[in-house]
């Protein structure tokens, strides 16, 4: 599961520190009350903005001056764009990202904003920027590619965020980088979007320095093919990054004096900035609880300048001025600023959003009370040494009784991050919807070990001093404002001294810096552990919140007898469900006598492959047997290395080799469901290579390691060697059920997709060959190559082959003795799969017994894929035609499977995807970029320092492709002018067959031969 690091949010909060630039010339700032029932200045142009509406339920469910919903803040968008056009004036809407992460309706479904991003399409935007909370999962990045961008048509902007477009395997612009348009009064808008130089996106998302991006050719393009009267320079970027202003400076190289508008977002607060005599930004505040207005007067005047002099003409003077105010979101604000009355405010679509608002919280039970707590407990209304401070009840109160590992005998002095925190608690009922407002983020907890108390005592000053970024904050509300410090701790052990050791207890993305504080404090090397009873381990406080939130909201029990007395402890249930295991929270949220089932199943699965043991924790959702099963996630992917068949003569090693793998999966997986939770271990090739004797030996020493240790069941025959027919048909189950391929209540069967899967010591081919033009299925001869699958209510006739000693490894140490034999045993022999300018003192497959050798370059494409037709042994005797190779029976691809999808995997996709083969590609592609490799012109044209560096390093490139190419075009048949689709992940998923073996043991009912 991807745990998401507080750093950026921790270290971002209060960004907006008093700037030089605020020490120009300022234009006149007309400051009017803030107050929300006041008239509003309109200027020339105008704009509401919005930032960080990743929350935008927030105010309405925690506090009741902010009642607004955003069915109101439609209706108000609508109603002051009449009362502009009534004035004539030019009023554009524009928001500056985030859009997920921070409340129930976006939290609760999968992907996340699945309800909310339909929603925020109806606001009637001008303009639009991408936030970090889009990029921070893979499956988050796509819907918004794939449902919400294109919605924009050319005004969701991104100018520095790439995206890997899995078809084509190209980084493209995920979206228009600018757009240059007509306001309905005449204002010519040129409008920037960017991202701050975000580094905590996943591996579909690349985004590029800001600095760097404004050097590419488009951006001279944008700044000279257009004649705009205004700039508008928005995204998520603090008002006082510097990101901000290096766009700013250049844009000022083309345009020095054009007025230029920036709206900012990411840091939560209400801010102002002034950067020069014709620019000035405006920040709307977090989590729509506030928007910006603001207004432009002079531009008019400045457009008539430009026509006389020119955008570079001498310097004009100042007259530009620039009105902002901050908006609470209410109904009663919304009303006075527009119809006055609340009979002509709503508007139809708005109350539709309303109630689509109201059912969906209803549905997701995000109302539901889980608890009361017993006060108040503030974010900066109350000191944070304060038992009022939420930072008080977290590190001292919280943390302190149930972040405990008893492993441990020293004292634990516990650390977070204030940005951990995002909201108030108010004394009363806590729902499922305050659970994620309150702290959606998560990470594993850490800790140093044995810190003198001398240097724990300072710690927190000194973080505190190297974090402090004082931020400004317009206050609206006269409420109580105690600034709170960058980090928080709990209170050390009174009667301890210098030499007391202190166990340091803090937040995952903390370490680097813990560590380097304790090293500065002692000159000691200190490590940072995962900190946790050894029974559950390290808690991840966003998985329990998660797990245990979704449990219950699916058993709609009666809230009587929830509603908890903390005082004892001075505890908050909120807090407790953000910490505490996922057994206890279980207890706390069900009734004993509740006799609801959560749809929830996990299943474990253990690829024991030859190079490497992988887990894979997967979570579906099934109501009742023989439903379909629909995958919710895969929780945990994990490896580790070398496989089991590295310890064949001692198999007591080989099964504690597992123990990382099993471990993670206990953190994941919700105790009260471990027992629940079935698990296998499947060995593949690697372990068929040992023998049998070895083999079993190492098997019955995982099982009986597995049954002594953890808590999952063992599936029926689940710690085994599996059959290879078996490999191949669940990785074609894994990739059409992926694909959506395999619903049952499609009303027309879809073509099903053909899988090659190569690993290390075997390779597969299943496909499901195509009915004759009768309709009637092939006739195929009977044999192990017929797979009769039952899934669903279908049956599918498959065609299924797992050639044993035909994996990239095993064929590596065959092709290289075939060259040693050819080369009659020589000292140093002419190696063609060997690229120029290479020698190898060949060692790595060799025997003892067998002599050295060293191979000198032939980098010879052709008679490299000459000695893998001899591999492939094409000319074997085939028995029952036709065949592909090495006599085995194989219906061929051109006739039997004319049209449907092919999908490659494993190690094919590992050694072309370095050297940039595309996700989509054809046969000749893969030779042409074969022969490269092999003649040295590659390696040649190589800029990437870490691929040359990985290219000089395993010099078995030329050989790989070579081998690959073979087995695809003359092993296996494939047409030329077939498309081949290259994937390690489909819709975020890992391919291969351990998804499908997770199904059949999941549910032997719906999936078996």
């Amino acid at each position: 599961m991807l745990v998401k690091s507080l750093l950026v949010l921790a270290a971002t909060l209060g960004a907006v520190a008093a700037h030089p630039l605020e020490k120009r010339q300022q234009p006149d700032a007309v400051e009017t009350p803030d107050l929300d029932l006041q008239p509003l200045h309109w200027g020339d142009v105008n704009f509401i903005q919005t930032t960080d509406t990743h929350g935008w339920l927030q105010g309405h469910v925690l506090q009741p001056q902010y009642n607004g919903d955003l069915g109101d803040f439609y209706s108000f968008v609508v109603r002051m764009k009449e009362k502009a056009r009534k004035m004539k004036k030019d009023l554009f809407v524009v928001d500056c990202g985030d859009t997920h992460d921070g409340n129930g309706l976006s939290d609760t479904t999968q992907p996340k904003g699945k309800e909310t991003q339909p929603l925020l399409k109806k606001i009637p935007y001008d303009i639009l920027s991408i936030g970090n909370h889009e990029l921070y999962v893979n499956n988050v990045t796509i819907d918004v590619v794939n449902n919400y961008i294109d919605h924009w048509k050319g005004r969701y902007l991104a100018a520095n965020v790439y995206f890997k477009d899995l078809h084509t395997n190209k980084t493209v612009p995920i979206a228009d980088k600018y757009t240059y348009f007509k306001g309905k009064y005449g204002t010519r808008v040129l409008a920037l979007g960017f991202l701050f130089n975000f580094h905590g996106n996943d591996d579909l998302s690349v985004v590029k320095p800001i600095v760097e991006e404004v050097k590419e050719p488009w951006f001279k393009k944008a700044m000279t093919s257009h004649k705009p009267d205004i700039i508008v320079l928005f995204g998520h970027v603090g008002l006082r990054f510097q990101e901000m202003q290096d766009a700013l400076a250049a844009v000022r190289q083309y345009y020095p004096y054009l007025p230029v508008a920036i709206m900012g977002g990411h840091t939560h607060i209400r801010d102002f900035a002034v950067y020069d005599r014709w620019a000035a930004g405006v920040q709307g505040g977090r989590y729509l609880e506030s928007v910006a207005w603001m207004s432009l007067d002079g531009v008019k005047e400045s457009t008539k300048y430009v026509k006389k002099h020119g955008y570079n003409g001498p310097t004009p003077s100042s007259n530009i001025t620039f009105h902002r105010r901050y908006l609470d979101q209410n109904r009663k604000t919304y009303i006075f600023h527009t119809t006055k009355t609340a009979k002509k405010f709503d508007t139809k679509e708005g109350k539709s959003i309303s109630k689509r608002v109201t059912k969906l919280r209803h549905k997701l039970d995000l109302a539901e009370p889980y608890g009361c707590a017993p006060q108040d407990y503030y974010v900066t209304a109350a000191p944070v040494n304060s038992t009022d401070s939420i930072y008080d009840l977290v590190t001292n109160g919280i943390m302190a009784h149930t972040v405990v590992d008893s492993s441990r005998k020293n004292p634990a002095f516990y650390l977070i991050n204030t940005g951990g925190i995002r909201y108030d608690v108010y004394k009363g009922p806590f729902t499922l919807d305050n659970m994620y407002q309150v702290s959606p983020f998560g990470d594993n907890f850490y800790y140093l070990a044995d810190v003198p108390h001398s240097a724990a005592k300072q710690m927190l000053d000194i973080i505190n001093e190297q974090g402090e970024l004082k931020k400004r904050d317009n206050t609206h509300i006269p409420n109580p404002y105690f600034k709170a410090p960058v980090f928080a701790g709990s209170r050390l052990p009174e009667n301890a001294t210098d030499d007391t050791l202190i166990d340091v207890v803090f937040v995952e993305f903390m370490n680097k810096q813990m560590e380097l504080v304790a090293y500065s404090l002692t000159n000691k090397n200190f490590t940072a552990q995962l900190y946790g009873s050894k029974e559950r381990g390290p808690q991840t406080p966003y998985t329990a919140l998660r797990n245990t939130a979704k449990q219950s909201a699916k058993t709609k029990q009666s809230t009587t007898g929830v509603r908890l007395s903390l005082a004892a402890l001075g505890l908050l249930l909120a807090i407790i469900v953000y910490i505490i295991p996922d057994s206890k929270l279980f207890s706390l949220f069900h009734s004993p006598s509740s006799n609801s089932v959560s749809c929830s199943k996990y299943a474990l699965m253990i690829d024991a492959g030859s190079t490497g043991s992988r887990i894979h924790v997967y979570r579906f959702h099934q109501c009742a047997a023989g439903d379909h099963i629909e995958l919710e996630d895969e929780e945990l992917f994990e490896q580790t290395i070398p496989g089991l068949s590295a310890y064949a003569d001692s198999p007591q090693k080989a099964a504690e080799s597992l123990d990382v793998l099993l471990q993670a999966a206990v953190k994941v997986v919700p105790q009260v469901l471990q027992r629940k939770t079935p698990i296998a271990v499947k060995a593949t090739a690697g372990l068929r290579l040992l023998g049998d004797e070895k083999s079993d030996n190492i098997l019955q020493a995982v099982n009986a390691h597995l049954k002594k240790r953890y808590p999952f069941p063992i599936a029926d025959d689940g710690v085994s060697i599996m059959d290879g027919r078996d490999e191949g048909v669940y990785a074609w189950v894994t990739v059409n059920f992926l694909l959506g391929k395999l619903r049952a209540t499609s009303e027309t069967r879809p073509s099903t997709a053909a899988v090659f899967d190569l690993g290390g010591g075997s390779t597969q081919i299943v496909f499901e060959p195509d009915t004759l033009e009768s309709g009637e299925l092939l006739d195929m001869p009977e044999g192990d190559h017929k797979y009769v699958l039952t899934y669903g209510k279908r049956d599918y006739l498959l065609y299924q082959h797992s050639y044993l000693g035909y994996g990239l490894m095993e064929a590596r140490k065959r092709m290289h003795k075939k060259i040693i034999q050819v080369g009659q045993n020589a000292s140093v022999m002419i190696n063609p799969c060997l690229p120029p300018e290479f020698s190898w003192p060949f060692e790595k497959y060799q025997q003892p017994e067998d002599p050295s050798v060293s191979f000198t370059a032939g980098g010879s494409y052709s008679d490299c894929t000459s000695i893998v037709d001899d591999l492939l042994n094409k000319e074997a005797m085939c028995l029952a035609p036709p065949c592909s190779f090495d006599g085995i029976h194989q219906p061929p691809i051109s006739e039997a499977f004319r049209e449907g999808p092919i999908y490659i995997f494993s190690y094919f996709y590992d050694r072309t995807q370095p050297l940039g083969l595309p996700a989509n590609f054809r046969l000749p592609e893969l030779a042409k970029l074969t022969d490269k490799v092999c003649s040295g012109e590659f390696l040649a044209g190589v800029k990437d320092p870490a691929l040359k560096a990985e290219m000089l390093d395993r010099p078995e490139w030329c050989l790989d492709l070579s081998y690959i190419y073979g087995l695809l075009a003359h092993g296996y048949e494939i047409p030329d002018d077939r498309m081949i689709s290259i994937a390690k992940k489909i819709n975020g998923v890992e391919t291969g067959w351990c998804l499908g073996a997770a199904i059949a043991m999941l549910d032997e009912n719906s999936l078996h031969e």
